[in-house]
């Protein structure tokens, strides 16, 4: 979840992760936005978290 939501912040559109992640759906891709929209904050924590760890 928290990878689609990193993705469309990086500017993705939801045509470019339908092809990167062929088994979703655009109801799918609805549910996630959805979904973040419902969890933003906790979230975005975890982005950060996660995109740091990465970093080193």
């Amino acid at each position: 979840m928290w990878t689609l939501v990193a993705f469309r912040q990086q500017g993705a559109d939801e045509e470019e992760l339908l092809r990167n992640y062929s088994t979703l759906t655009h109801d799918d891709l609805k549910a996630a936005w959805t979904y973040y929209e419902q969890h933003q904050e906790q979230l975005d924590r975890a982005i950060i978290r996660l995109t740091e760890d990465d970093d080193g």
